[in-house]
């Protein structure tokens, strides 16, 4: 009963999450890292990095038509 419960939750929760979100999740976690940890200020470093929804645009400019 319990695992059938746990397993009804689940489901719902992993609904909720969808491929955009978690894509721009790991894109924005990975880009937070390296601002904590970059040893060099990115003035020097050529810039700042896209936000996702920069990145998003510029990676669909070159990909194929749909």
């Amino acid at each position: 009963m319990k695992i059938t419960l746990y397993l009804i939750l689940l489901s719902v929760f992993l609904c909720g999450c969808t491929t955009q979100e978690i894509s721009r999740n790991f894109y924005e976690g990975i880009e937070d890292r390296n601002k904590t940890v970059r040893s060099v200020p990115p003035e020097e470093s050529g810039g700042s990095a896209l936000s996702y929804d920069e990145y998003e645009r510029e990676r669909n400019k070159f990909s194929a038509p749909k």
